[in-house]
């Protein structure tokens, strides 16, 4: 495996497989985290496991399959074509089946409380699930992107293209994500006031905000800091691996090593070691769950 990474951009490259991950830049950071392109022939994994998470990713499939919701029992993948889709934000694991051979991939991860602004929905209407990309964007304009990324062969400029869409969209919206942006942080701090002490800070009612959240994140707020604190480690394990978890867990705001690994077990069933050993060697989050057949 050759792996570099500069400029905040990361290549992964082997035989018959290339990786790109991008952090946003320009006009597109203020509603996209990050972007990647992935083509690989063939994959290892038939079924994997996302855990839970605050933000939104769109996908555009260029090969001829796509991704699909399933259980946990699930094995095998579908075969199923689906040209764009949409991963909402989740409180629980949820578990893909995926393409095990030509796969072709372009995403990106959607800030939380973007939701309205990219997709023209309240976030509930996404939470949780999978769905067509068509249903927000129509199926024209997403058969129009998804022909000019296949045509662009730069595993970079597909990610920039995608990443300039969706901020297009968000900025050509009505919605006010400022507000909503800054009442996100004030939930982010460690340690954090109660939602009462921030709703009364930007003078809302409690349930104004919790309806917010519900609207904007898809996510109580409260649920929204333990998963923004989960994912902080998940980042942490991606780029830097782990020297010590009781150094991962006094930086990312846990009482202790102990607070550490039971929080992270509630919210993803599994201790940080088991997620350290198995997790993808892209990105975070992702897991093996089912192993694809063999060749």
């Amino acid at each position: 495996m050759t792996r570099s990474r500069y400029a905040q951009v990361e290549y992964i490259r082997e035989p018959e497989f290339l990786y790109c991950g991008a952090d946003a830049v320009g006009a597109a950071a203020h509603a996209v985290a990050r972007g990647w392109s992935m083509r690989a022939a063939r994959c290892l994994t038939a079924v994997e496991r996302a855990v839970p998470d605050s933000c939104t990713e769109i996908y555009f499939s260029l090969g001829p399959f796509g991704r699909h919701l399933v259980g946990p029992d699930a094995a095998r993948a579908s075969i199923e074509p689906r040209a764009a889709w949409v991963v909402g934000p989740h409180a629980d694991s949820i578990f893909l089946s995926k393409e095990v051979t030509a796969c072709d991939l372009v995403a990106v991860r959607v800030l939380p409380g973007m939701i309205p602004s990219v997709l023209g929905v309240s976030a509930g209407e996404v939470s949780g699930t999978l769905l067509d990309l068509d249903l927000f964007w129509g199926r024209g304009a997403v058969e129009q992107l998804r022909e000019r990324l296949f045509d662009e062969t730069d595993a970079l400029a597909r990610v920039r293209m995608l990443e300039t869409e969706v901020a297009r969209r968000s900025l050509a919206s009505t919605h006010d994500s400022r507000r909503l942006r800054e009442l996100c942080i004030a939930v982010e701090q460690v340690p954090s006031p109660t939602v009462g002490v921030i709703a009364r800070r930007f003078g809302l009612s409690h349930r104004r905000m919790i309806s917010l959240f519900d609207d904007h994140i898809g996510l109580k707020p409260k649920v929204y800091q333990r998963i923004q604190r989960l994912r902080a480690v998940l980042e942490r394990v991606a780029a830097d691996g782990v020297g010590s978890w009781a150094r991962v867990a006094y930086e990312g705001g846990y009482c202790d090593q102990a607070h550490l690994v039971n929080e992270f077990q509630r919210l993803t069933g599994m201790t940080p070691t088991f997620y350290q050993q198995s997790k993808s060697p892209v990105g975070a989050g992702m897991l093996r769950h089912a192993l694809a057949d063999p060749a």
